[in-house]
C-alpha cells in the first residue's frame, strides 16, 4: 500500500509540474530547459511577440539594423518586462551578433501590449536571419558584456 501511495504521489507531482510548467519555470528557471528537452513548450515570462519588423538603413555612412516589435502580456496581472535579446544568425544558424533591447513600459498591465526597439550598428553582412527571445533584466548585462540602458 505504501508503494502505491508513493507512486501515486510521484505521478501527481510530475503531472502537476507538467501542467503548471510555466509557473514552475518562473520559480525555477533551470527547469525550462528540461521541459523543452521533453518536448513541452515553456513560456516563463507570460509574454509573446506579436508583431516584429526588421529594417536596414544607413545613418550617414554607418549601416544600421533596427528591429522593433510588440510584446503582449498573456496574463491577467501586471508583469515586469524582461529585455528582448536579438540574435543575428548566418545562413548556417551560427550566431554572428546580438543586441539587447528594453521593453517599454517596464511593467506591462494584464493583457496589454508594450514596444521594444533594438538598434545594431554595422550588422555583419553574413547576418541571414534573426532570433528573438526574452532575458531577465538582471541577466541582460551578463549576456552582452556591456551595460544595458
Amino acid at each position: 500500500m505504501s508503494w502505491v501511495s508513493t507512486v501515486a504521489a510521484a505521478a501527481a507531482i510530475v503531472g502537476g509540474s507538467i501542467l503548471l510548467r510555466d509557473q514552475v519555470a518562473r520559480i525555477w528557471p533551470q527547469s525550462a530547459t528540461a521541459f523543452t528537452a521533453l518536448g513541452f513548450e515553456v513560456n516563463r515570462f507570460g509574454l509573446e511577440f506579436v508583431d516584429t519588423q526588421a529594417e536596414r538603413f544607413f545613418d550617414g555612412t554607418t549601416p544600421i539594423l533596427e528591429v522593433r516589435g510588440t510584446v503582449r502580456n498573456l496574463a491577467s496581472q501586471t508583469v515586469a518586462a524582461p529585455r528582448v535579446r536579438v540574435v543575428l544568425l548566418n545562413d548556417e544558424g551560427t550566431e554572428v551578433a546580438r543586441a539587447i533591447a528594453p521593453v517599454s513600459p517596464s511593467n506591462i498591465p494584464g493583457e496589454a501590449m508594450a514596444q521594444f526597439l533594438a538598434r545594431v550598428e554595422n550588422p555583419p553582412f553574413e547576418a541571414f536571419e534573426l532570433e528573438l527571445s526574452f532575458v531577465p533584466v538582471d541577466q541582460a548585462e551578463a549576456t552582452t558584456g556591456f551595460p544595458v540602458s
